[in-house]
């Protein structure tokens, strides 16, 4: 069976939400350093696909010159 590179992409999607209906996915988080246009647009796929399987994306956004704790950025230990 051949199928369209459109036609996999829509029933690869349909899975992964099928998944985050029947588990709990969590969430992504991105971090954004700057106001790259393409990192910006490329976030945006990742949100708008997100929404529509079922996961939250955060985006955590700092301009270069931003001064952050660097407890910030340590993984946190999740229940």
């Amino acid at each position: 069976m051949i199928y369209s590179p459109k036609e996999l992409k829509n029933r690869f999607e349909d899975y992964l939400a099928e998944i985050a209906i029947e588990t709990n996915p969590g969430s992504l988080d991105i971090i954004q350093v700057g106001d790259d246009f393409a990192s910006t647009k490329y976030i945006s796929f990742k949100r708008k696909f997100g929404q529509k399987i079922g996961i939250v994306v955060n985006n955590h956004k700092f301009n270069l010159d931003s001064s952050i704790d660097s407890n910030y950025l340590k993984p946190q230990i999740l229940d």
